[in-house]
C-alpha cells in the first residue's frame, strides 16, 4: 500500500484516534467551527433563487433569530423554509448589513413544539 492510502496502518490508527477523541472529549456543540452567541432578535430576510446575484425584487419579511456566530446564524420558524438561499438584513447602529445565507440544517425546537430551528451559513456580504 502507498503512504497516502487511508487504509495504511498509521493512517487508520490516526483516524481511529481522531474519532475516539471527538466522541469522548467533545459534545456536539463543541464541534462547531466558531462559537455561537445568543441573538434573540427580529431581523429581516428575503428568499432568493440565485445566491450569486441576489438582486431584483427581494421581498423582505421579519424573522426571529436564535443565535449567531462569525460563520452563520440560526432562525426560529414555524414551517420548513421553502428556500435554500436568502438575503438577511442585520440591523446595526449605523446602516444594515446584508448577507447571503444558505440553509444547512433544520431541526425541531424541543422547548417550543411546532417551531423549527433553521441553521444558516453566511456565504457573502452584499450591497443593496
Amino acid at each position: 500500500m502507498s503512504r497516502n492510502n487511508p487504509g495504511t496502518g498509521s493512517n487508520l490508527n490516526a483516524l481511529q484516534q481522531l474519532i475516539h477523541n471527538v466522541q469522548t472529549h467533545n459534545s456536539p456543540i463543541d464541534r462547531r467551527r466558531t462559537p455561537r452567541y445568543a441573538f434573540s432578535t427580529v431581523q429581516r430576510l428575503a428568499p432568493c433563487d440565485n445566491p450569486d446575484t441576489p438582486t431584483g425584487q427581494l421581498k423582505f419579511a421579519t424573522v426571529h433569530c436564535a443565535d449567531v456566530s462569525t460563520s452563520g446564524l440560526s432562525l426560529i420558524m414555524p414551517d420548513r423554509p421553502t428556500f435554500k438561499h436568502a438575503v438577511v438584513e442585520l440591523k446595526t447602529p449605523a446602516t444594515p448589513i446584508y448577507v447571503v445565507i444558505e440553509v444547512v440544517r433544520i431541526e425541531s425546537v424541543p422547548a417550543t413544539p411546532g417551531q423549527l430551528l433553521v441553521g444558516c451559513r453566511f456565504l457573502k456580504r452584499i450591497a443593496l
